[in-house]
C-alpha cells in the first residue's frame, strides 16, 4: 500500500520543489530588478551631488556688517572670535592644496525613531513658543513680513512639535521655512517620502512620533529651500521688513564650524543678528551645537576651549549691539548642548 503510494508522493514533493524554485527565481528577479534601481538612484544622486558641489564652491555671501562703535563685547564673545580665528589659521596651514573649499553640508542625520532627548528639546521649544507668542497664528496673518526660521531634519520632528501645540499653524505653512543644506534631504523633505517609508516600517501596534509628525508635514505647504542657513540669510537681507519671531538653527555640528566648507555657526548667528532679523519686541532663538574643540593638528593649544557660557556671553553681545536683550532662558546637555535664548527689544524693557 505504502509503495503504490510512493510515486505519487514523490510527484507531488517534485511539483512543491518546482513551484518553490520558480517562486524563489521570482524573488531573486525582483531584488535584482530593486538594486538596479537602487544603483541608478545612487548614481543620480552622486551625479547631482557633483554638481552641487561644481555650483557651490564660491557661495555668494554677503559681508558681515561691522560692528556699532559703542558696543562693548563680552568676555565670552572675545573668546569666540579667538576660537574662530585660530580654526582658520589651522586650517590654512593644514589644507596644503590650496583648492577651492567645498561649500555643500551633507547631513549626518539618521532616519529613526527621534530619540528622546531630541523629542523633548522639540516640545520645549513648542512649550515656549506657546507661551511667548499666545497669538502666534493672529501675529502671522497681520504681518506678512514675519516668517519662523527652523533647520529641520527630513523628518520635519520640530515643525510637527510646534504644530502639536498650535494646529492652526497649519494654515499659515508657507511662512514656516527650512533652509536645508543637504541636497538629498532636501529632495525627501519636498517629495515626503521619509514619512511613507517609516509608517510602513513602524510595527502596527505601535506610533511613531517621527512618522506622525512626517504625516502632518505632507499636509502642509512648508516653505523649504535648499540653501544653507548663511546663503538664506545673505539672500533674503534686501527683503524689506523680513522679521523672525521663531529661530531655531538646530546646527547638531561643533561651535567651532568646519572651515572646510565655510561652515561656521557663529558667523551664522552673527548675520542673523546683524542684518536685523530678530523680530521685535521679542524673538525667540534656539541652537543646538556641541562643544567638542578640533583636532590638534589644527587648533592651536593655546587658543580658547569654549564653554556654554561663552556661548551665552557671544549671544548677549551681538544682540546687545542691536539694541536686544538676551536672556538664556534654557539648556538642555545630551551630548551636544541646546539653547533656548529669548531676545527683547531695549526700548520694551
Amino acid at each position: 500500500m505504502e509503495s503504490a503510494r510512493l510515486p505519487a508522493v514523490l510527484a507531488a514533493a517534485a511539483v512543491a520543489s518546482v513551484l518553490a524554485l520558480l517562486a524563489t527565481r521570482r524573488r531573486a528577479a525582483r531584488l535584482e530588478e530593486r538594486c538596479r534601481e537602487i544603483e541608478e538612484a545612487h548614481a543620480s544622486t552622486q551625479r547631482a551631488l557633483s554638481q552641487m558641489n561644481r555650483a557651490q564652491r564660491e557661495l555668494d555671501l554677503c559681508a558681515l556688517p561691522p560692528l556699532p562703535d559703542v558696543a562693548v563685547m563680552s568676555t565670552g564673545w572675545k573668546r569666540c572670535a579667538q576660537a574662530l580665528l585660530a580654526v582658520e589659521d589651522g586650517y590654512a596651514r593644514f589644507d596644503g592644496k590650496r583648492t577651492a573649499p567645498k561649500a555643500t553640508l551633507i547631513s549626518n542625520f539618521v532616519e529613526a525613531r527621534p530619540q528622546p532627548h531630541k523629542a523633548e528639546v522639540d516640545a520645549l521649544l513648542a512649550r515656549h513658543v506657546l507661551r511667548a507668542f499666545p497669538d502666534l497664528c493672529g501675529l502671522l496673518a497681520a504681518s506678512p513680513a514675519l516668517v519662523l526660521l527652523i533647520l529641520d531634519a527630513p523628518t520635519c520632528c520640530t515643525v510637527g512639535s510646534l504644530l502639536d501645540v498650535i494646529p492652526q499653524l497649519a494654515a499659515h505653512g508657507s511662512r514656516i521655512t527650512i533652509p536645508q543644506a543637504d541636497p538629498a534631504h532636501y529632495v525627501r523633505q519636498v517629495r515626503g517620502a521619509t514619512g511613507e517609508q517609516q509608517q510602513q516600517q513602524q510595527q502596527p501596534e505601535e506610533e511613531d512620533p517621527a512618522a506622525v509628525h512626517a504625516s502632518v508635514r505632507t499636509a502642509t505647504p512648508l516653505h523649504i529651500r535648499n540653501q544653507r542657513l548663511d546663503q538664506w540669510l545673505s539672500s533674503h537681507r534686501r527683503c524689506a521688513g523680513l522679521r523672525v519671531p521663531v529661530a531655531f538653527f538646530d546646527f547638531e555640528a561643533s561651535l567651532y564650524g568646519r572651515p572646510k566648507v565655510k561652515f561656521q555657526p557663529l558667523h551664522d548667528l552673527q548675520l542673523f543678528f546683524r542684518l536685523g532679523y530678530p523680530a521685535r519686541p521679542i524673538c525667540l532663538l534656539g541652537v543646538t551645537l556641541s562643544f567638542r574643540a578640533p583636532h590638534e593638528s589644527r587648533y592651536e593649544g593655546h587658543a580658547a576651549a569654549l564653554t556654554p557660557s561663552d556661548l551665552e556671553g557671544f549671544v548677549a553681545s551681538e544682540a546687545s549691539a542691536v539694541g536686544l536683550r538676551s536672556t538664556l532662558i534654557e539648556t538642555v546637555r545630551y551630548g551636544l548642548t541646546f539653547f533656548l535664548f529669548e531676545l527683547v527689544a531695549v526700548e520694551s524693557t
